[in-house]
């Protein structure tokens, strides 16, 4: 039936959809297996993670235009609250999150792993993350400690135990 407003795509066999302002997630059969008890305006299909991207705020065309960013579990729970500006996609457990043009990192509950201070961050690759603070490049660990201090004007994120960085 074309009885919804909205539709994700199916990803392990369940969508979300939207019926008159009401959220639930289906099986392919189209049967409602949970409502969502959460206030959102559009909503992604799960990731690979069980989790999708939510958004909250001016939609146009089916797009968002201004608003804010959370996630929900294949339980149809909030995991974490339209509250972000962007939630990039999960690299090594954690998501790059920006809020107020800073960045930081969060986990699968939604927990925020790495605070939200950085000017810039990159996903973590070979155990690091390239992050930017007060104008230089440097590179943390996932507890955020400094391991390579903030000395480079620009950095890329190591891949197999390399990274091309830029000084004076």
């Amino acid at each position: 039936d074309f009885k919804y407003d909205y539709g994700t795509d199916f990803s392990s066999n369940k969508a979300i959809v939207r019926e008159k302002n009401k959220w639930c997630i289906i099986d392919t059969m189209g049967k409602i297996l949970r409502d969502i008890n959460s206030d959102f305006d559009i909503c992604k299909k799960f990731d690979e993670n069980n989790l999708a991207l939510t958004f909250k705020g001016k939609v146009k065309s089916g797009k968002p235009i201004k608003g804010k960013y959370g996630l929900i579990n294949i339980d149809g729970n909030d995991v974490s609250d339209c509250q972000y500006d962007t939630i990039y996609s999960f690299v090594d457990d954690l998501a790059i999150v920006r809020s107020n043009k800073k960045y930081g990192f969060i986990d699968k509950t939604g927990k925020e792993i790495i605070p939200i201070q950085y000017d810039f961050a990159f996903p973590f690759s070979d155990g690091l993350a390239c992050v930017k603070k007060n104008g230089f490049y440097g590179f943390i660990d996932k507890s955020n400690q400094v391991i390579i201090q903030f000395k480079y004007y620009y950095a890329h994120p190591f891949i197999n135990g390399i990274a091309k960085v830029f000084s004076e």
